[in-house]
């Protein structure tokens, strides 16, 4: 095991083998009758997974122990294995008989010593927190822990249990010990693509079919998040049990601390290597119907690191996990799947904008209002008569009705939404309260007093959106009907639009609000935008 252990480490650039204290006799056992009995014990694991672990086998070495308990002592003692001949996947073991035992089960439990603080290690031959169950023939107390290890600027974060990456567990019938990985494993790859050796960020122009330039920043991959949907857990912070069927299969009972998230962490100066397979442990126990990838990169080309999620991928991988099991899921290229998303949203935005027909022009031309019902209207006194309302999906739009006469020394137009429904909450100002969003322009030159106002069309130059300055984005267009200005039935008609992409509208219904200065404030509610 300690070979494998050895191998499987360099494969994920992140564990080396630990020393195993070796004991030349077994720890007595009080219980014995004073004979002894030798197994031999082998490892059942399927050759279609070594195969998938690039032709490595799962082999004893001189150093490994196993432990040994019985169907009616739960004492557990270290036994020493001794490798006979050149096939290492079996060994022997010789063990003190147990008076009245008709069952043998045996732990193997590996090391812990990966992470260079000697602290942590544990001995072969030690045992110590696990606990062997008579009645259901369960090991309790295998720890799957947190390690980390470092090796010059490298330093990785990956769960795994104590001999990484399986301890195994068995039952013996006749002088046959037959031992089997109580986890199972999960391997993948990143494409060298996903890893510039140069660059900290990928850059792309890409035209579109409609002939449109798109540039894209991507982030090189520094380390990801696994997820997985389903009972089964990726790792544990604490102890989980494994019983042993009558026919020596294994049963992942329980998980303490569990968790559905690898965290595999890469320092500033290493980046996850293409082509190296990443293994981790998966505890079985359910069903997974799917798993997720956040992959994690640099923000920006001063290699400012970023953990948020700069890729992500969705794999369907519908399974059952078993003790023993192995997933390959290949060789993963975020950067290439975030290529194609790109210029598919790409294409997609340029034909919508192909396609896209406003609502409402804004040129003063008020006649594509025609059909659209006010949504307000005035008495004799008030400065605004009437203003309708209309959507599309880039723009909201306005129609105000001045009374004429009342049209003076730029005043300010305020539009509040008072998205929700709560006038005691938001802005409160223009002798309106309750904007949760607010626009504010001042669609007239500032004129004297009872001066024939002069009207501006195009962007309007003091527009604002929630208090900030937003020239450029608010169109206002006005349309003077040439009556008298001291006439009473003479009026100025205000169309303007605002870009639905500088508001947060909500698709239920909410209240618009809106004042010419604090001489007019009209509300209409249970507004609903298209």
């Amino acid at each position: 095991m300690k070979k494998l252990f050895y191998i499987l480490a360099v494969a994920s650039l992140a564990f080396v083998s630990c020393n195993k204290n070796v004991i030349d006799t077994p720890v007595d056992n009080p219980a014995t009758t004073g004979k002894t009995i030798t197994f031999s014990a082998s490892i059942d694991m399927p050759a279609a997974t070594k195969a998938s672990l690039d032709g490595l086998d799962i082999k004893w070495s001189s150093g490994d122990y196993i432990g040994i308990c019985t169907d009616n002592d739960a004492t557990i003692v270290a036994y020493p294995v001794t490798v006979d001949g050149s096939d290492a996947t079996i060994c022997t073991i010789t063990v003190n008989e147990v008076a009245g035992a008709s069952e043998y089960y045996g732990i193997f439990r590996g090391s812990l010593g990966a992470s260079g603080d000697t602290s942590k290690e544990i001995a072969a031959d030690d045992f110590s927190g696990i606990t062997f169950d008579t009645a259901t023939k369960t090991f309790s107390g295998l720890t799957v822990g947190n390690q980390q290890v470092a090796s010059g600027s490298l330093s990785s974060y990956l769960w795994y249990t104590h001999g990484f990456p399986l301890s195994m567990a068995g039952k013996s019938s006749g002088t046959s010990l037959v031992m089997r990985p109580c986890l199972a494993l999960f391997q993948v790859s990143i494409a060298a693509g996903s890893v510039p050796d140069a660059y900290y960020l990928n850059t792309e122009t890409y035209t579109s079919s409609k002939g449109i330039d798109h540039d894209h920043t991507y982030s090189a991959v520094r380390g990801f998040n696994l997820y997985q949907k389903g009972s089964s857990t990726i790792y544990s912070s604490g102890d989980y049990t494994v019983q042993v069927a009558a026919d020596g299969t294994l049963t992942t009972v329980s998980v303490a601390n569990g968790s559905q998230k690898e965290y595999r962490q890469i320092s500033q100066s290493a980046k996850l290597t293409a082509g190296t397979n990443y293994i981790m442990c998966l505890i079985p126990g359910g069903s997974v119907s799917s798993f997720k990838f956040d992959f994690l990169g640099y923000s920006d080309n001063t290699g400012g690191l970023s953990w948020d999620a700069v890729y992500t991928m969705n794999l369907k991988k519908p399974a059952t996990v078993k003790p023993g099991d192995f997933y390959d899921f290949g060789t993963l290229n975020p950067l290439s799947l975030k290529k194609a998303k790109n210029e598919a949203d790409d294409e997609a935005a340029d034909a919508a904008a192909a396609s896209y027909v406003p609502a409402i022009t804004i040129d003063g031309d008020l006649s594509d209002w025609a059909g659209i019902s006010a949504s307000f209207t005035d008495d004799s006194k008030t400065r605004i008569r009437e203003w309708r309302i209309k959507s599309d999906e880039q723009y909201v739009y306005f129609y105000i009705k001045f009374r004429k006469n009342r049209v003076d020394s730029g005043r300010t137009l305020c539009i509040i939404f008072d998205t929700d429904n709560d006038s005691a909450t938001g802005y409160s100002g223009h002798g309106l309260s309750g904007g949760d969003q607010r626009v504010t322009s001042v669609p007239f030159t500032n004129v004297g007093e009872g001066t024939q106002p002069v009207c501006v069309n195009g962007f309007d130059p003091n527009g604002a959106v929630n208090g900030s300055s937003d020239s450029g984005a608010i169109m206002a267009w006005a349309y003077d009907d040439g009556s008298s200005l001291s006439s009473s039935s003479s009026n100025i008609y205000l169309e303007i639009s605002i870009p639905r992409s500088k508001l947060t509208l909500p698709t239920t219904p909410f209240t618009v609000s809106c004042s010419y200065d604090y001489y007019t404030t009209a509300y209409v509610s249970g507004i609903t935008l298209e």
